[in-house]
């Protein structure tokens, strides 16, 4: 169906404010204009965008999907943090426990994570990966490699990775109780073929301004698809 994912939208009571806080926090400006149709727009890497767009509906619970972040030594994990949090994010416990990544909420409550420095990401921007709970993460990541044309790049039973060499990685893990909504993430794809077997939807997207195409994977994650 494509090549790459090509947005990652963020749902946002003030698209604005929180673009230039991710802007700020990924060490790139927010440039003028630098929007779509649908809102403000920060290039992360892989030939990806966070576009913010105005919230349909308030946060209620924890994303199903967030980002995880890249760091390069301890010290700059530590240094991310420390400046994500300067910015207005918090850290937060989401049953994570003992675990070497930090887990924050950025001002508006959006969960991501600072990872450790990991050899995989070594070549990758800022972004790591979007990554999304699931209940079966084998299952949606090899619908997820049709779609978007990546091969699984590591499977765990916890875990599955997918990623284009260059490109955001997609990663799902393991949750037997998923949030119920969506939350305020969404992945757009941009077409270039048919879509996979599988998918369910056809209807607008009523979150993205443009004329997109609403869909949803297996587990019925939200997702948009664009013209070629």
């Amino acid at each position: 169906m494509t090549d790459n994912v090509a947005v990652v939208v963020v749902e946002s009571r003030d698209p604005l404010r929180l673009g230039l806080y991710w802007a700020t926090l990924l060490g790139c400006c927010l440039p003028t204009g630098a929007k779509t149709s649908g809102g403000e727009v920060v290039q992360i890497g892989g030939g990806a965008v966070l576009e913010f767009v105005p919230a349909s509906v308030s946060k209620a619970e924890k994303n199903r999907q967030h980002l995880d972040l890249t760091s390069k030594s301890e010290e700059h994990q530590a240094s991310l943090v420390e400046r994500a949090c300067a910015l207005g994010a918090e850290r937060v416990d989401i049953g994570q426990g003992s675990v070497p990544w930090i887990v924050l909420a950025d001002p508006e409550g959006n969960e991501f994570c600072v990872l450790e420095p990991r050899e995989e990401y070594k070549e990758c921007g800022p972004v790591a990966a979007v990554v999304t709970d699931a209940r079966d993460p084998l299952s949606v990541s090899r619908f997820w490699s049709s779609a978007v044309n990546a091969p699984l790049v590591r499977t765990h039973p916890g875990y599955v990775s997918l990623r284009h060499q260059g490109g955001l990685g997609l990663e799902f893990v393991r949750n037997p109780s998923p949030p119920q909504r969506q939350g305020q993430l969404h992945l757009r794809l941009r077409a270039s073929h048919d879509p996979p077997a599988g998918m369910s939807g056809a209807v607008s997207c009523s979150i993205c301004t443009q004329s997109l195409t609403a869909l949803v994977d297996p587990e019925n994650n939200h997702f948009c698809l664009s013209g070629p």
